[in-house]
C-alpha cells in the first residue's frame, strides 16, 4: 500500500477582530509613507550640505565621541621629554608647541598629534578649524588638522605675525623687497585671496570669525609721538579699506569682530570702534603700565603693573561695550591670562584666579610655580574646567570658595 500524506490545514479563525485589522493596515502605510519621507530628507541632506559631509568630520565626529566617555575630572597630563613653550585649547584637546615638536593631548592624555618641528621661536594661532604654526625666526609655516599637516609655504622674507579665523581662513605677515610688510591672506582651501602692503611698522594683524574682515594695525611717528593707525578691510572686496588713527598711543594689539567693529589695545588702554572708524567707548590705562592682556568674544582683561618695586598687578575686565565689570588689584605677578564664553583667568606665580564677569563670581585655586598658561575646557555638562600648563605637564586645578577680591 503506497505512503499517503495528510496536510490538514487550520480552520480560519472565526474571532478576529476587524478593528486591528483596519490599525494594521494603517501602521503598514504610515511605515512606507516615513520611509519614502526618511530617503527625502537624507537625499535633501547630503545635497544641501555635501561639503560639510566628510571623512574628517566624520574622524573628529567618532574622535568627540570618544573623549565624551572620558571622565573629565583627571587630574594630570604627561608632556613626555618635550619641553614645551607654548600651550593652548584646539577643538577640546590641548595643544602644546616646542622647539622641536607640535603636540595634541586628549582629555584622557593620550597624544593624539606630534609633529616634529625646528624652530627657535615657536608660534602658534589655533581656531575651530585648523591650527597654524610658524617660527618668528622662520620663513616658513604650516596649516594642520587635529590628524596631520595640510599645508606649508615658505617666503623669502621672515616670517612674523599670523592670525586664523574660525573659518579656516588666514593671514601671514612678511616681508617682500618693496615694502617692509606683508600680508598676505588666503581662504581655508589655503589659497591665497588677498595681498596687503604696509610701509609702516606693523605690530598686529586680526581676522574675525567668519573671516569677513581683517584689521592691520601699525604705528607712525609724527612730530615725535606715536600714532596707532588702525586699517579694516573686507575680505576679497576692493577699495573697502577703513583707516583711523589714535594720535599719541603706541599700539599692542587689536581684534575686529563679524559686524566690523574693532577693539584695539594701546599703551593708553583700550579703544572700542564701530566699523566706520568711530570711537564708541575707551578703557583707560590711568597712567598704569601694560604688562598683558587678553582677547575674548564677550570679555577681554587688560594686566597692568601699578609699582615696579612691588610685585602685585591690576587686573581690569571689561566687555565689548567698554563697560569695566572687574578692577582688582592682585598681590601677585600675574604671568598670564585667559578668556573663555563667561570666565577669565589669571595665572600668578603660585595660583590661579578665575572670574566671572556675568555675576563678580572669583575664585581662587593654588598651583605649582612656572606655568606657561591655564587653559580653560569644558566639562561634558558644561561646567568650565581649568587646567595649568607648564613645560613637561598639564594639570588640573580645584577651586576653593568664593573669595573676596578688592574692585575699584
Amino acid at each position: 500500500m503506497a505512503d499517503k500524506v495528510k496536510i490538514r490545514v487550520p480552520e480560519k479563525e472565526k474571532d478576529e477582530n476587524g478593528y486591528y485589522i483596519r490599525l494594521a493596515g494603517k501602521f503598514r502605510v504610515l511605515k512606507y509613507i516615513f520611509g519614502i519621507a526618511f530617503v527625502v530628507f537624507l537625499v535633501f541632506m547630503l545635497v544641501a550640505f555635501r561639503e560639510s559631509i566628510t571623512y574628517e568630520n566624520l574622524q573628529y565626529m567618532l574622535r568627540d565621541l570618544s573623549a565624551a566617555r572620558y571622565d573629565s575630572d583627571f587630574s594630570s597630563i604627561d608632556f613626555g621629554n618635550e619641553d614645551i613653550s607654548f600651550a593652548t585649547i584646539y577643538r577640546g584637546e590641548i595643544l602644546t608647541a616646542g622647539k622641536k615638536e607640535v603636540s595634541l593631548f586628549s582629555v584622557s592624555g593620550n597624544k593624539t598629534l606630534g609633529e616634529t618641528v625646528s624652530m627657535s621661536l615657536p608660534r602658534v594661532e589655533a581656531s575651530e578649524k585648523y591650527f597654524l604654526v610658524f617660527d618668528a625666526k622662520g620663513k616658513s609655516y604650516s596649516v594642520y588638522n587635529s590628524y596631520s599637516k595640510l599645508h606649508s609655504e615658505s617666503f623669502e622674507y621672515t616670517v612674523t605675525d599670523a592670525c586664523m579665523s574660525d573659518s579656516g581662513s588666514y593671514a601671514v605677515v612678511t616681508s617682500t623687497r618693496e615694502y617692509p610688510y606683508a600680508v598676505y591672506l588666503y581662504n581655508k582651501d589655503f589659497k591665497r585671496i588677498g595681498e596687503y602692503f604696509k610701509n609702516k611698522y606693523l605690530m598686529d594683524v586680526s581676522l574675525s570669525g567668519d573671516g569677513s574682515r581683517l584689521l592691520v594695525l601699525s604705528f607712525l611717528v609724527e612730530d615725535g609721538d606715536f600714532v596707532t593707525e588702525v586699517s579694516t578691510y573686507t575680505a576679497m572686496k576692493e577699495g573697502s579699506e577703513q583707516t583711523f588713527s589714535i594720535p599719541g598711543a603706541f599700539p599692542v594689539a587689536g581684534r575686529v569682530f563679524n559686524d566690523g567693529s574693532s577693539l584695539v589695545i594701546t599703551d593708553l588702554g583700550a579703544y572700542m570702534f564701530s566699523p566706520s572708524g568711530t570711537r564708541t567707548a575707551e578703557v583707560s590705562a590711568s597712567g598704569r603700565d601694560l604688562t598683558g592682556f587678553a582677547f575674548g568674544d564677550r570679555y577681554s582683561v587688560m594686566l597692568f603693573r601699578e609699582n615696579r618695586s612691588i610685585q602685585e598687578t591690576r587686573a581690569v575686565i571689561f566687555d565689548t561695550n567698554g563697560d569695566v565689570l572687574y578692577n582688582s588689584n592682585v598681590e601677585e605677578t600675574v604671568r598670564s591670562a585667559s578668556v573663555s564664553e563667561d570666565l577669565v583667568c589669571l595665572l600668578c606665580e603660585n595660583s590661579v584666579i578665575s572670574v566671572e564677569p556675568g555675576n563678580g563670581k572669583v575664585r581662587k585655586a593654588f598651583c605649582e610655580e612656572d606655568g606657561i598658561s591655564a587653559v580653560i575646557m569644558r566639562r561634558t555638562g558644561g561646567e568650565p574646567r581649568v587646567t595649568v600648563c607648564y613645560s613637561d605637564c598639564a594639570r588640573s586645578v580645584e577651586f576653593e570658595s568664593e573669595v573676596n577680591a578688592e574692585v575699584e
